[in-house]
């Protein structure tokens, strides 16, 4: 069976078993929307879209069309192990868009060949204690003026390819040890240490995610 609404002049809305059919052209849009609270689908000829409303006044949306996806204000994609996003702003993995057009990439989303402009910002944390490194960490500056220290560095298995640096940033003689976790090796040592001033470790998880190597540095 097929329902047919007039509109405006000549424009016939079709509900069929499967689609809604709406007459082409750039002007003849079809939406859906839930009145007063900025919820919406459209489809036109060019392109499709949704907008949602938080109910403060700010709005977000997604637009998709022959050439482009483009998002509007903060936006996130999002992935939970279970199926379901632990809160509305996201799941255990995301890749998202700030109101200030920064995208972030969380927890262990792979990307391959990547091209842009600016700078490359990671996880930098300074310590002046024993520490053990974090996936999260991108450079861990330490400060062994107090005493020496050490830094262990996360379990290799999993990680492949992840990189991690440690750099010594005060000029007293304490070392810094920095030592694999468990019996995981840097390049077969056990441990190495920065014992100079500004002296740095450039270390990536080898291929077999079985140990690390050094990549520069001491």
């Amino acid at each position: 069976m097929i329902e047919r609404w007039q509109l405006d002049g000549a424009d016939v809305v079709s509900i069929r078993k499967t689609a809604l059919v709406v007459p082409g052209g750039a002007s003849n849009a079809c939406s859906i929307s839930e009145n007063g609270n900025g919820h919406g689908i459209f489809i036109n000829s060019s392109a499709v879209g949704f907008s949602t409303n938080d109910g403060y006044g700010l709005r977000a949306g997604m637009l998709v069309s022959k050439y482009n996806i483009m998002v509007q204000k903060t936006f996130v994609i999002g992935w939970h192990a279970t199926g379901a996003p632990t809160d509305q702003n996201g799941g255990d993995t995301s890749i998202g868009r700030s109101a200030a057009g920064v995208v972030s990439i969380s927890n262990d989303v792979s990307v391959r060949n990547i091209i842009g402009t600016g700078n490359l910002a990671t996880g930098t944390v300074t310590k002046s204690a024993d520490y053990t490194a974090t996936t999260s960490d991108g450079t861990i500056e330490v400060d062994a003026s107090g005493a020496a220290r050490t830094i262990t560095l996360f379990a290799c298995s999993g990680n492949a390819g992840k990189i991690i640096v440690v750099k010594k940033t005060d000029s007293s003689g304490n070392a810094v040890t920095v030592d694999g976790n468990a019996s995981e090796t840097i390049d077969g040592a056990t441990t190495i240490s920065l014992a100079s001033q500004y002296s740095t470790a450039i270390l990536q998880v080898n291929a077999a995610g079985t140990g690390w190597n050094k990549l520069g540095g001491v």
